[in-house]
């Protein structure tokens, strides 16, 4: 829904919550295969690193980081290409390769503002213990927990737009006005191997 959103604004809409959730219906049943799909991809990840030593597991964890980035884009590709679960892996694979820099320096950017956010959430905690000992150390916590719960929110759906924002630039080479001198979209024209727009 947030990102079906987010492509109506970056394309110079004005989108409703309902244009998001109608968007969100239309693709249920292929998010849910795509659930199922990835859900089993990681089941089997997961079991080949328990039966591995010490090296297999960090080989099977370099696999997992290249499936997470392979499949970087996968959402909205399975909403506006309307490809199934498989042809939507390689689609995003091919989008990530041409976008790489881009989207890595973006998911990284933003990754490390909202873990530095995440930290301001033990201040409560710590405030709570010093001014009034072991009743303010729980209210703290109870703050802390709230706070990083609404984090957590704010944080997947900045990374959802964030990704609307990537798909459109990887498939049209276009910057939405918003995201105009940000330095994960550089200033270098459109390269060989955009895909088609949504």
């Amino acid at each position: 829904a947030v990102i079906g959103a987010a492509t109506i604004r970056l394309n110079g809409g004005n989108p409703t919550l309902a244009d998001g959730l109608h968007i969100a219906r239309q693709n249920v049943g292929r998010i849910f295969l795509w659930a199922v799909f990835a859900g089993t991809v990681a089941m089997i990840l997961r079991a080949i690193q328990e039966r591995l030593g010490f090296l297999g597991k960090i080989v099977m964890g370099l696999v997992g980081i290249a499936w997470s980035l392979a499949t970087y884009f996968v959402v909205p590709v399975l909403i506006y290409e309307k490809l199934g679960p498989w042809a939507a892996v390689k689609r995003s694979a091919h989008l990530f390769k041409t976008t790489w820099g881009e989207t890595l320096v973006g998911g990284f950017s933003m990754g490390a503002i909202f873990v530095l956010a995440g930290f301001a959430g033990v201040l409560p905690i710590v405030l709570g213990a010093v001014l009034a000992g072991v009743a303010g150390l729980l209210i703290g916590l109870v703050v802390a927990v709230v706070y990083w719960i609404i984090l957590g929110l704010v944080a997947s759906a900045a990374s959802s737009i964030l990704i609307a924002a990537l798909y459109r630039y990887a498939t049209t080479g276009k910057v939405a006005e918003d995201f105009q001198g940000l330095p994960m979209f550089g200033t270098a024209p459109p390269r060989p191997g955009y895909g088609t727009p949504p």
